[in-house]
């Protein structure tokens, strides 16, 4: 597919992201794009422009191996308990501050993503959410609605297998994860919600 409109990832993970640079080619790094991260406090991040994510006195520190690297930690910002599994190589509190810089400049992608006159396609993955209440999830990101009207929310649902449900510009999609596709996904689903997506925006804000 050829997307006509711009995608955004609000997480659960990094999965979102993976597709969105698949398909549409844009290698510009945004906030949850390689992150861990629970529903409720996206909306709150975003319209706070992300001004205390990650400060130094929130973060919970786990080392972990990696062959490559010798000593990755993931991180957590308890304040709003989302984790960063590939930024930080090291503790040393002056290379703390730059990669908290860093996240902070993701977070201003995004904010200059979606403050734009085109409309754009929010993609989220259930991954992180409340298993039991779709209701509860989507009513969440309801304040990003009031920041950007003219958008499309993508939520990949994995627990039941039903057909792309649509109301007004939400869209709620079966897309499960299973350990044949890996830690990447089904390309072939992702291609096929996120033309759902893409033309839906079309439909209800045009091309421009």
């Amino acid at each position: 597919m050829i997307p006509r409109h711009r995608f955004i990832s609000l997480g659960g993970d990094c999965q979102p992201a993976h597709h969105i640079k698949r398909v549409t080619g844009c290698m510009t790094l945004m906030f949850f794009d390689w992150l861990t991260t629970p529903i409720i406090p996206v909306a709150s991040l975003i319209t706070s422009r992300f001004a205390d994510a990650f400060s130094p006195d929130t973060l919970i520190w786990e080392p972990i191996e990696d062959a490559g690297d010798g000593v990755l930690w993931h991180v957590t910002d308890r304040r709003y308990g989302m984790m960063a599994p590939h930024h930080f190589h090291g503790d040393d509190p002056s290379y703390v501050q730059t990669v908290i810089k860093i996240l902070h400049r993701l977070g201003e992608n995004l904010l200059d993503a979606m403050n734009v006159p085109e409309p754009v396609i929010f993609v989220r993955r259930q991954s992180q959410d409340n298993r039991e209440s779709l209701t509860i999830t989507i009513e969440a990101l309801q304040p990003l609605m009031t920041i950007k009207p003219n958008c499309v929310l993508l939520y990949l649902q994995e627990l039941e297998d039903v057909a792309p449900m649509i109301e007004r510009n939400v869209i709620i999609c079966y897309n499960p994860h299973t350990d044949i596709t890996g830690w990447e996904g089904d390309s072939a689903l992702y291609d096929r919600h996120f033309t759902i997506a893409d033309d839906l925006a079309t439909r209800l804000y045009g091309l421009h």
